[in-house]
């Protein structure tokens, strides 16, 4: 589980395949055994993804999924009693 500690607004024409790119980088915290103090962690979300998954307040904790293709497809929010 990580918590979600910010959110940068993505907008840009690719280099690559010049098209739009529109989304956002999600800033995540999380407690690792591989590390002393806290990990840190960016997963980028396309506004498909982040409008029916992510419109969500910083510091809520969430569990972060991801499709075949490495991409990040949904999350899922806990409440305070779970974390």
């Amino acid at each position: 589980m990580m918590q979600l500690v910010g959110k940068e607004r993505l907008e840009y024409v690719s280099k690559k395949t010049n098209r739009m790119v529109k989304g956002y980088n999600l800033h995540f915290i999380e407690s690792s055994p591989h590390c002393e103090g806290m990990k840190t962690s960016t997963a980028y979300v396309s506004d498909d993804v982040y409008f029916n998954y992510f419109d969500i307040p910083l510091d809520s904790y969430v569990e972060v999924f991801y499709n075949s293709y490495r991409q990040v497809c949904g999350c899922k929010v806990y409440d305070e009693e779970r974390r």
